[in-house]
């Protein structure tokens, strides 16, 4: 989700209830309260976005060492081939093309073993080795420690990311539910058709027109067979309609209606469903929020 646009929206909520909390009596979410929780959810933000480059940069960084490990077994092979020949063969298989094959594997993991293979192999055959063209057991070893080093240090970004985007979500949840809370305590205390509703929206609530649309969805992988809806409160809007296309549906139908800006949606595993919500009011209806596509999960979801 856009979290900038929640932040503008409790900013300008904020300063309405700054505003005003002395006069209404504002007992509860208060003004340094709400901003306090408004900054740590911007703060909790940017530590996950600098964590997500930081899994980036170490991604980039794995895959450079990969790329300079496969160049090092592509001399290496041409230099063997004068040895063990052309084409594969038993010979081949002490130097770590187990396969059948003289392919270079391409992933991490088979990358690794290969280098490593050859390290052990000019290790017992130096004469085979061809410093000139850099293929060496010792070049050889000092790719399978960049590459181990750059594999961990990934792991390690990735474990940091997870870490940071689940201190951000709970910081957004917790921003949501204060803001949701407040909203609740204003609407108690000020008719609809008070002015004083204009420092924290845009508009008087009493304006007698159907919702604004939502403008900002979110759907995310749940347990097995479930996804998880949240959206941005809408101008007016006093429940919310949602509607489903699963599989390769076209049409959109009805799937819940609720009262929140978060939803728990029960589908068959593993088939992809777009998602869409209407505002609803006395009033009408908005139109409907942009669409959202997910996959629904046939197992627990793995953090990203």
């Amino acid at each position: 989700m856009k979290k900038s646009l929640l932040y503008s929206q409790t900013s300008k909520w904020n300063a309405g209830v700054l505003a005003h909390e002395a006069s209404l009596g504002l007992v509860h979410f208060s003004g340094s309260s709400l901003n306090s929780t408004l900054g740590n959810a911007q703060q909790l933000e940017l530590s996950f976005q600098a964590a997500r480059s930081a899994t980036l940069a170490a991604s980039n960084n794995l895959q450079a060492a990969r790329a300079t490990a496969i160049l090092y077994a592509e001399n290496a092979r041409r230099v063997l081939k004068s040895f063990l020949g052309d084409k594969w063969s038993t010979a081949w298989t002490q130097a770590g093309w187990v396969n059948r094959t003289l392919v270079i594997p391409t992933n991490t993991a088979g990358t690794v073993n290969l280098v490593r293979a050859l390290q052990s192999y000019f290790t017992g055959h130096a004469a085979q080795q061809n410093a000139a063209a850099g293929v060496t057991a010792q070049v050889a070893g000092t790719h399978v420690t960049a590459l181990g080093a750059a594999e961990t240090a990934l792991n390690t970004a990735k474990c940091g990311q997870r870490a940071k985007r689940d201190a951000r979500d709970t910081g957004h949840e917790l921003l949501t539910g204060q803001l949701r809370g407040s909203r609740k305590q204003v609407e108690s205390l000020l008719k609809s058709d008070d002015a004083c509703w204009l420092g924290f929206v845009s508009r008087v609530p009493s304006d007698l027109r159907a919702p604004e649309p939502v403008t900002v969805i979110e759907a995310r992988p749940g347990f097995p067979g479930h996804v998880s809806l949240d959206w941005l409160d809408s101008l007016r809007a006093d429940w919310y309609e949602i509607e489903a296309a699963v599989g390769d549906a076209v049409e959109f139908v009805h799937a819940a209606t609720v009262h929140d800006t978060v939803a728990d949606l029960e589908f068959p595993p593993g088939v992809t469903v777009k998602l869409r919500v209407k505002a609803r009011n006395s009033a009408g209806e908005s139109a409907p929020s942009p669409v959202v596509t997910e996959q629904v999960p046939q197992a627990p979801a793995v953090a990203a």
